[in-house]
């Protein structure tokens, strides 16, 4: 888990150390200035942690039913909802199945697959329908596929 956050910390920092100058086309006088945001300017400091701050919920997915230990989960058949922000552990496997993200504009969301699989029919296997962020962690194998053609 550490090794994968710090790759993608190791990516984000190089990309944001780059600047590049490209000239218009026809013009030989001007140029357009592309400058990536800092690090900082992304992401906070909860949003670059790996570990949650005040616990986690568990999510446990499986064809025969799925539980949590969190009133903010909803489960209706094989989709989970997350309507509040938190942390989630979520675990298990979905042949047919979604979770959902829908929270408030301002929630911050963050998902630690460990050892996840879902595939989804008729979306994607993890919908971020409405959040501030929505960040994932990943522990173990973990794997998410969907369909060719998702309904509206």
């Amino acid at each position: 888990m550490k090794k994968v956050s710090l790759i993608i910390l190791s990516l984000c920092l190089i990309l944001c150390g780059c600047s590049v100058q490209t000239p218009i086309t026809g013009q030989t006088t001007e140029a357009i200035s592309v400058t990536i945001p800092a690090l900082t300017d992304m992401f906070t400091d909860r949003d670059l942690r790996t570990e949650p701050e005040n616990g986690v919920y568990t999510i446990t997915l499986s064809d025969e039913g799925i539980t949590s230990d969190c009133a903010s989960v909803a489960v209706s058949g094989s989709t989970v909802t997350i309507t509040e922000e938190a942390d989630y552990h979520i675990s298990g496997a979905l042949s047919d199945g979604m979770i959902i993200v829908d929270t408030d504009k301002e929630a911050k969301i963050h998902l630690i697959l460990s050892n996840t699989s879902i595939h989804s029919e008729g979306s994607a296997a993890i919908y971020i329908k409405q959040a501030d962020k929505t960040v994932l962690t990943l522990e173990g194998d973990n794997q998410l596929s969907s369909s060719e053609s998702y309904s509206a």
